[in-house]
């Protein structure tokens, strides 16, 4: 019989010198790939990778309006200078990053995260919770 266990982690997002601590996260990553055929070939004589994306979405507990500032460009100041700032404007996405802390103390890192969606559950006489959807440029395991 196999043993099962349960991991936890501590996950972790961080805007510049801030951290938020996060209830709930999923992950995910999707890869593009081709398979490529022999002439005359049936069955694949090889493959390519053509395409990685990462996303997923992360909860919190109680409104969180205070992630604006964090996740949000909130002034013209806090937008990058020069080509980093190129087309950027005041409400966009700030670029996190997600830090993943295993219990086995490994971490797992999403570079350049983007919010795509944001939301907010209440219930009546019960509490509220802060919703995110992302998409990363890039993690530590590519």
């Amino acid at each position: 019989m196999t043993e099962q266990t349960e991991a936890a982690a501590q996950i972790v997002v961080s805007v510049g010198n801030e951290e938020v601590v996060v209830a709930d996260l999923q992950t995910r990553s999707e890869y593009d790939i081709e398979r490529h055929y022999g002439s005359g070939s049936k069955v694949p004589s090889g493959y390519s990778v053509k395409m990685i994306e990462h996303g997923g979405s992360m909860r919190l507990k109680g409104n969180r309006l205070d992630l604006n500032e964090l996740l949000f460009y909130q002034s013209e100041a806090e937008i990058p200078s020069g080509r980093d700032g190129q087309g950027k404007e005041v409400g966009d996405p700030k670029p996190a990053t997600i830090t993943v802390l295993h219990m086995n103390g490994t971490t797992d890192e999403y570079y350049e995260v983007l919010v795509t969606t944001r939301g907010f559950e209440f219930s009546e006489g019960e509490t509220a919770e802060t919703s995110y959807e992302w998409i990363a440029m890039g993690s530590s395991f590519d």
